[in-house]
């Protein structure tokens, strides 16, 4: 074997630096995908705490706004108030067939924005809920179960996330 003036054979010479080329290879990636991986997700389970309001933005896309109360773990007495957003086909499902008191799993995500008010610059934190999800079903004034708006249709799907809205998907 031949020998070099670490007195290592070339064959672990040669070893020793593929190892720390990947060393290095593997540290940049693992430095770079560091600075890629991010992630923005919410899931709350929680009920209505008031009626949903929907509009239209001046574009024409419907927008829903409502506030979930999620009760605090060890503490039922205690919640955590969420204000939620949600568009278009999952808007229009919140307005058709969600009310105050309904508990339902929204998936979705955190969005800050800032506004001026006063000289003072306000930040508002809230849920955008990309899926909504009814856990429980409408019930009516004697307690039977119905939908909250369109008593006369049947209630679609618990889940719904966007999409063109049809209560009846089956057909």
């Amino acid at each position: 074997m031949e020998s070099t003036g670490r007195n290592l054979p070339s064959f672990l010479i040669c070893w020793q630096e593929e190892i720390n080329i990947a060393v290095n290879i593997r540290e940049q990636l693992s430095r770079k995908c560091r600075k890629e991986i991010t992630m923005n997700r919410i899931v709350l389970i929680g009920r209505l705490t008031k009626e949903p309001e929907l509009r239209a933005t001046s574009s024409g896309k419907d927008i829903v706004n409502f506030s979930i109360a999620v009760n605090k773990k060890f503490k039922k007495e205690e919640a955590d108030f969420f204000n939620v957003q949600a568009w278009e086909g999952t808007a229009r499902y919140v307005a058709d067939y969600l009310g105050k008191g309904r508990l339902v799993a929204i998936d979705g995500r955190l969005e800050t924005r800032s506004y001026e008010k006063e000289g003072r610059k306000i930040y508002i934190t809230e849920v955008i809920a990309e899926q909504v999800t009814a856990l429980d079903r409408a019930r009516d004034e004697a307690g039977a179960n119905t939908s909250v708006n369109r008593a006369s249709q049947p209630e679609p799907s618990p889940a719904y996330s966007g999409g063109e809205y049809d209560p009846f998907g089956d057909e």
